[in-house]
């Protein structure tokens, strides 16, 4: 989000990074992207899967191109992207992110520090290696008693089971060599907007 001169609220920009070309020089090194470019809008999801599309036609990619759609599990990047735009892609829950949402559930059902330890780092080892059901079997029966714990342990059912599609054994896909991880979208988050359009006392029109 930006700061606008017309609301409290701001302008919300997206960006879809894209790259077709990326390796590894050893097994446990980041991998190293060689072909990337981005398109980036104030104007919402559907400008910005017209902008990704056209992109992508402009690369080669036909609907017989293999084609991965990594997303933080936004709701608009399924609906949107993935299902009007990519429908043919493999949709990719990002890990990073399914990783933070357990850790940040945990620490609101329990106040225990141990226990959250102990507890996060039992689901994020099932969630890695792709245990998905048993995951999904022992939060649902987790006794919680305090509101925002309940709400927190339900949100977290819920996140898991709407981007299902896109989770599977991160640990093999990361010993394939793909990229698990939308670290490089962020990157160009701080790239095209926060560094152009946050500094310290700006506030945007919607044309400027």
């Amino acid at each position: 989000h930006v700061p606008t001169r017309e609301g409290q609220d701001g302008m919300e920009g997206k960006i879809a990074k894209m790259w077709w070309d990326y390796y590894r020089k050893k097994q446990n090194e980041r991998p190293m992207i060689t072909e990337k470019g981005y398109v980036a809008t104030f104007r919402g999801a559907e400008k910005l899967g017209e902008l990704a599309l056209a992109m992508s036609i402009a690369m080669g990619v036909t609907e017989e191109t293999k084609v991965q759609l990594l997303g933080d599990g936004a709701a608009w990047i399924r609906q949107v992207l993935w299902e009007v735009y990519f429908p043919w892609a493999v949709y990719r829950l990002d890990w990073r992110h399914l990783r933070d949402y357990v850790w940040r559930a945990v620490r609101v059902m329990w106040t225990d520090r141990e226990r959250q330890v102990e507890q996060g780092r039992r689901w994020v080892q099932w969630l890695w290696e792709g245990q998905i059901d048993e995951f999904l079997a022992e939060v649902r029966r987790t006794p919680v008693r305090r509101p925002a714990a309940r709400e927190a342990r339900d949100n977290l059912v819920k996140y898991v089971e709407d981007n299902r599609e896109g989770m599977g054994c991160y640990r093999l896909w990361y010993e394939q060599g793909e990229i698990i991880s939308s670290g490089v979208v962020e990157k160009a988050v701080d790239e095209v907007i926060v560094r152009r359009q946050k500094k310290q006392g700006m506030a945007w029109s919607r044309a400027g």
